[in-house]
C-alpha cells in the first residue's frame, strides 16, 4: 500500500502538464494530496487534473504562464478560491535553451530566465503569505545540475538556474524564522519519455521523471521538516562525466 505521507494536505504544482511537473503531480496524489495544477499547456494541464481525479484525488487546473505577474495573480486567486489553504509549492515550471552562447538571442536568454527565475520568484510572492500566516509550510523548486556547475551550450540555463540556487538559500534563511522550509531539487538528465531500463544503474543511465518525483514527495513530507536551504542532486547519464570534472 503507497504512503499516504501528504494526506489531507494542499500541494501546488507549476509545470504539471508533462514531464517532472506531472510525475510530482501523480506522486503527491498517491501520496493523499489535494491538488492545484499550473500550467501554460491547458490541453495536457487537464490531462494530468483528469488522470488524477480518476484516480479518486481532487484536483484544480489552472491555467498559467510562471513568467507573467497578472497570469500568476489569478491563478492563485483560483487555488486560494477552492483550498483553504497551501501546503507545499513546487516551482517546476521551466524552459531549457541549447545553443552555443553567440547563438543565443535575446529572445532566448529572457524568456528562460523569465520562465525559469522570475516564475519561481512570482509564484513563491503568490503563495507565501499564507504559509508565513500560518508559520508552516514547503517551498520545492526544481533547479538543475547546471545551476550547480556551468557547462558549454546552456549559458541562459546556467544563469537561470544558479539563480534559482541562490533565490532558494536567501528564502530558506528568511522563511525559517516563520516555520517555513525552502529547498531544491537538482536532476541531471531526465528522459521523459519512457521506463527506466531495470538492469542499469540510474547513475549510468538517463533518469525518469518518477525518480525525481519522489524526492520532491520526501521534501514535501514530515521527514524532510529538519531540512531547509539545501540542494538535493539527482545525478542520471551524462552528469556523472561533469560531476568527476569538479
Amino acid at each position: 500500500m503507497p504512503s499516504r505521507s501528504l494526506a489531507g494536505r494542499v500541494v501546488v504544482v507549476t509545470g504539471a502538464s508533462r514531464g517532472i511537473g506531472r510525475a510530482i503531480a501523480w506522486a503527491a496524489a498517491r501520496a493523499g494530496a489535494d491538488l492545484a495544477l499550473l500550467a501554460r499547456g491547458a490541453e495536457g494541464l487537464e490531462e494530468t487534473a483528469r488522470g488524477v481525479r480518476e484516480a479518486g484525488t481532487r484536483a484544480l487546473a489552472a491555467p498559467c504562464d510562471v513568467a507573467d505577474e497578472a497570469s500568476v495573480k489569478a491563478a492563485a486567486r483560483a487555488v486560494h478560491g477552492t483550498y483553504p489553504r497551501v501546503d507545499v509549492l513546487v516551482n517546476n515550471a521551466g524552459v531549457f535553451v541549447s545553443k552555443p552562447f553567440l547563438e543565443t538571442s535575446v529572445e532566448d536568454w529572457d524568456r528562460t530566465l523569465d520562465v525559469n527565475l522570475r516564475g519561481v520568484f512570482l509564484c513563491s510572492r503568490a503563495f507565501l503569505p499564507g504559509m508565513v500566516a500560518r508559520r508552516s509550510g514547503k517551498v520545492i523548486n526544481v533547479s538543475s545540475i547546471h545551476g550547480r556547475l556551468g557547462d558549454e551550450r546552456v549559458t541562459a540555463q546556467c544563469a537561470s538556474k544558479f539563480g534559482v540556487e541562490g533565490l532558494t538559500e536567501a528564502l530558506a534563511r528568511e522563511m525559517r524564522e516563520h516555520g517555513i522550509s525552502v529547498n531544491a531539487i537538482c536532476p541531471g538528465t531526465v528522459d521523459a519519455t519512457g521506463e527506466a531500463p531495470p538492469e542499469r544503474s540510474p547513475l549510468v543511465r538517463r533518469l525518469v521523471p518518477d525518480e525525481v518525483a519522489r524526492l520532491a514527495i520526501f521534501l514535501a513530507s514530515d521527514d524532510a521538516d529538519g531540512i531547509t536551504g539545501s540542494s538535493l542532486d539527482v545525478f542520471g547519464g551524462t552528469e556523472v562525466r561533469i560531476q568527476v570534472r569538479r
